[in-house]
């Protein structure tokens, strides 16, 4: 019973889910300084389902590359068998729905854009997941739940669009530590990710350099939002 839960929670990434989770409540207190905690649990409920969503139709398709990275969740996916492909779907429409309660049309758009994104991340003939366009694609992770939050709250303004760069490039900064990770399974795939193709040192100092080029956009960040000295 502990390995098929310690599965599924692998299947689903539960720990990006928990992150999307906390960054969406985060930025629902920052952008609606008068929000309720029921409609930043919720709204953080919506993220943490759009991206399990995504990460599980991303690991049904993953299932050779993570028998080196991650065999614990490879095994896991493959004894699902298409029961995994359901069960992202489930996700999606979950998601989907979510958003339709909201009554908000823009919040049920970027939900869409969110699975689109998710999709072409990881289901052929995209699998824009394998190629050099994986970051980019990955900005969206952080991107979409700053971006549903503003609309739910009709909030849209230049210090939203700082927010959403600045979280959309960490994710994409994550996304390049996840494939230093995964070189040697994406390279012996003859995919074709930034890291593969820089090769694994120039794909280290990148990352770093993406990282560290965060730094002057969460001071622009705390100063827009007139955040307290502790921030910094």
């Amino acid at each position: 019973m502990l390995d098929k839960t310690k599965g599924f929670l692998t299947f689903i990434s539960v720990e990006r889910g928990i992150m999307l989770f906390m960054i969406t409540m985060g930025s629902t207190f920052l952008v609606a300084r008068n929000t309720t905690l029921t409609e930043a649990a919720y709204l953080g409920f919506v993220a943490f389902c759009l991206w399990s969503g995504v990460d599980a139709i991303n690991n049904v398709y993953d299932v050779d590359l993570d028998m080196k990275s991650d065999s614990i969740r490879a095994n896991y996916t493959k004894n699902l068998g298409k029961l995994g492909l359901y069960i992202s779907l489930a996700l999606f429409a979950l998601t989907m729905g979510l958003g339709v309660i909201t009554g908000i049309q823009l919040v049920t758009l970027f939900v869409f854009v969110g699975i689109l994104a998710g999709v072409i991340y990881s289901v052929p003939p995209f699998r824009l997941r394998q190629t050099i366009y994986k970051p980019v694609v990955n900005i969206s992770v952080g991107a979409v739940p700053v971006l549903i939050v503003a609309s739910f709250f009709n909030i849209f303004s230049f210090q939203l669009l700082v927010l959403v760069i600045l979280i959309g490039l960490s994710t994409a900064a994550n996304s390049l530590w996840e494939d230093l990770a995964d070189y040697e399974s994406d390279f012996t795939a003859n995919a074709r990710t930034l890291v593969v193709v820089l090769g694994f040192k120039r794909g280290f100092l990148l990352t770093v350099v993406v990282g560290y080029c965060l730094v002057p956009l969460m001071v622009l960040v705390g100063v827009l939002f007139q955040l307290s000295i502790l921030y910094f």
